[in-house]
């Protein structure tokens, strides 16, 4: 990002990059919760970190302050390549060998709703038996692990419910003009 005529390496985290886009977007908000200071002032705005050190200066241009921003992209990348374990059955491999191809290992540890909920509300027996049978390296379960944890999951009960069919004729009458009104308020839609 431009601060005074200065490129400024900014990394921003839990962001969407989407480059056939025009323009993206930054959030006043979500900048905020990360710490930084925004400054508003006549046709001009002011991205602050922690630090109070002005990363960005940005003109406001039909309605939208615009920064000066662009992606940037290392010139190259580091590779790590190893060579597969030899088979269980070779001792000749030592514990210190076969660690030196582990280059970094990373696990993720949540409660039993959390992971319900991120493998798409799948059965409570299902996200237990992938732990304790290990199916997915670095998966851990935090907390009460039990059906008990999870306790009633509205969206999917609204999910199994069934839709009951609207009736086309009633039986149900009124005295005056335009006592009771039936109409389509919406349709046909695109699917």
């Amino acid at each position: 990002m431009q601060a005074n005529k200065k490129w400024n390496k900014i990394i921003l985290q839990d962001a969407l990059y989407v480059p056939e886009l025009h323009g993206n977007l930054l959030s006043v908000s979500a900048l905020a919760k990360r710490g930084a200071h925004v400054q508003f002032s006549g046709k001009t705005c002011e991205i602050r970190d922690r630090a109070d050190y002005t990363i960005c200066t940005g003109q406001l241009d039909d309605n939208l302050y615009i920064v000066q921003a662009q992606p940037f992209t290392p010139e190259s990348a580091r590779i790590t390549y190893a060579d597969p374990l030899p088979s269980d059955s070779d001792n000749e491999v030592t514990e210190s060998e076969a660690s030196t191809l582990i280059a970094h290992s990373k696990g993720a540890s949540a409660d039993i709703c959390t992971w319900y909920c991120r493998l798409g509300h799948i059965g409570i027996d299902s996200v237990l038996q992938m732990v304790s049978k290990g199916m997915v390296k670095g998966m851990a379960i935090t907390g009460n692990a039990t059906h008990d944890a999870l306790g009633i999951c509205e969206p999917c009960i609204k999910g199994k419910h069934a839709r009951q069919s609207i009736n086309k004729s009633t039986k149900t009458h009124t005295n005056t003009i335009l006592g009771r009104v039936f109409s389509d308020l919406c349709g046909p839609m695109q699917t």
